[in-house]
């Protein structure tokens, strides 16, 4: 799931991931194969996140209701 959206992120950025692996003080090799596994983890995406620019926000929608129940910013 973190995969995909790091990958929207850094297109819409205009960024390669190997120079994201490169901001995130990551060599591109262990990038990728952190990407070719899905081992991508929440804190990851959030290091990923500042790196592009962007916040990451966690909503929390009622099932029944769909009303916004809480937000919070990882």
């Amino acid at each position: 799931m973190f995969v995909e959206d790091i990958k929207i992120l850094a297109l819409k950025r205009d960024i390669s991931l190997s120079e994201l692996a490169r901001r995130l003080g990551e060599s591109p090799q262990n990038y990728n194969i952190k990407f070719k596994r899905n081992s991508i983890k929440d804190h990851d995406l959030r290091e990923a996140s500042i790196a592009l620019g962007c916040d990451v926000e966690v909503i929390y929608r009622d099932r029944e209701t769909g009303e916004i129940v809480h937000t919070s910013k990882l």
